[in-house]
């Protein structure tokens, strides 16, 4: 299977996730990190289900905003670059 890239922003109160595959718009959230991993395999899952296509987290590819790649990294100094 072809991995699945997801777009993830950091929001005022946790994180949104979102993608456009085929013309199908796929979007999640949740308060956590954690807790967006499992809501972004649920949806990408759900979105497949009549294809028969199933998906784990390993073929889902994160892609960070700016915002949340430097609250996901907090070893990264921001101040520092």
């Amino acid at each position: 299977m072809k991995n699945i890239k997801i777009t993830i922003t950091k929001e005022d109160t946790g994180y949104s996730a979102t993608t456009l595959i085929n013309g199908n718009f796929i979007a999640t959230e949740a308060e956590t990190f954690e807790e967006l991993k499992t809501n972004v395999l649920e949806a990408v899952n759900l979105s497949f289900e009549e294809k028969g296509i199933v998906y784990n987290l390993d073929e889902i590819e994160f892609e960070y905003d700016l915002e949340s790649f430097f609250d996901f990294y907090r070893v990264i100094n921001v101040k520092a670059l």
